[in-house]
This record gives structure tokens, C-alpha cells and sequence, in this order.
């Protein structure tokens, strides 16, 4: 029968390497049922060789990894709104079609109204349509032209038929206000 006697120390051979000494160091006490083991840091657990955790986090892992279970994600899935889709801002071309229409609307009440060509309101009108279709309404539509494009560049965008269409009847308005006031200028020059 073996005797236990607490009296005694067991010891592991020496063997040279650190290794050996962790663990000699690690069973030192003993009790009745035998050598009894205390929690050592490995040496081998805090050299910086490649391909172990301290080489990869010198400073140990402090990431939380609750969300994915990786380490080093600690990132929060939020959920990101939907892109909307964009289209042609036409609120911005309603004052150009509106001034283009009215350049049209001036020279028609000219050429079939009372007035004739040597009048001076002849030439005040002809002069005021073609400076509202051809200087304001044509810069309100570079306006429209810069929205657009800055819609273009941000999302989704989308051609849709009757913003289109609008687009080329305020470009004919503005057209056919220019041309026929400068008709009209031309034909108050030519009768001076």
C-alpha cells in the first residue's frame, strides 16, 4: 500500500527548457491526494512568434465579439434606407416655360394687335420678349440643368415620359420666343 505522506514534495525533472520549468513551477504543493496544479501562464503563450495570438494582438484581444462572433468585429448592422430614385426636377423649368410662353403670347399681340412696326411700344415689347425668353428663361433652365445633373450623380435615375416632354416644350417655347421677338426687332430696325 502507498503511503501518502503530505511531508513530501514532488518535483519534475529538470529538463533544460522553459517548458519544463512552467511546469515544475505549476506542481509545487501537494495534499493528500497528490501534487496539486496551480494556474501558470504559459511561457510559450507570450512570445511574439509567428502564427500565435500574441504576434497577432501584442496587446491581447480586447475586441468585442458579440455581433458576429469573429474577432475585431464589433460592428453594428443598422439598416440603411432604400436608395430612392430620382427624376428630372421639372418644377425647376416651369418658370422658363412660363416666360417663354409669355415672350409668344407679347410678339403675337404685336404682329396681329393694333400696333404696327413704327410704334415705339412696337419695339419696347419686341425688346422685353426677347430679354425675358432669351437672357432669363434660357439662365432659369441652366438652373433646371444643374439640379438635374446633381440628380443624376446622387441615386437611381429615372427618364420619365411627360418630365421629358415638358422639357422639349419649354425648350420650344423659349426657342420660338427668342426667334419670333427678334422677327419683331428685325422688322422695327428695318422700318427706322
Amino acid at each position: 500500500m502507498a503511503d501518502n505522506n503530505t511531508s513530501d514534495s514532488f518535483s519534475w525533472p529538470d529538463t533544460g527548457d522553459s517548458a519544463g520549468k512552467g511546469l515544475s513551477e505549476a506542481f509545487d504543493s501537494t495534499d493528500s491526494a497528490g501534487p496539486v496544479a496551480e494556474p501558470v501562464e504559459s511561457p510559450l503563450a507570450t512570445k511574439n512568434t509567428p502564427g500565435s495570438a500574441a504576434a497577432a494582438f501584442p496587446d491581447g484581444d480586447t475586441t468585442d465579439t458579440s455581433e458576429t462572433g469573429f474577432p475585431g468585429d464589433n460592428a453594428t448592422f443598422e439598416s440603411q434606407p432604400a436608395p430612392t430614385v430620382q427624376s428630372a426636377p421639372v418644377h425647376l423649368l416651369l418658370p422658363s416655360l412660363i416666360l417663354g410662353i409669355a415672350a409668344i403670347v407679347t410678339c403675337a399681340y404685336l404682329d396681329f394687335g393694333p400696333h404696327t412696326a413704327t410704334d415705339q411700344a412696337y419695339k419696347t415689347f419686341s425688346t422685353i420678349a426677347w430679354f425675358v425668353s432669351g437672357i432669363i428663361g434660357v439662365s432659369l433652365v441652366g438652373v433646371y440643368f444643374i439640379a438635374d445633373n446633381r440628380r443624376r450623380a446622387e441615386s437611381f435615375y429615372s427618364y420619365i415620359g411627360w418630365k421629358t416632354a415638358l422639357y422639349w416644350l419649354t425648350c420650344a417655347a423659349l426657342t420660338g420666343g427668342v426667334l419670333w421677338s427678334a422677327i419683331d426687332i428685325a422688322q422695327w430696325v428695318g422700318k427706322l
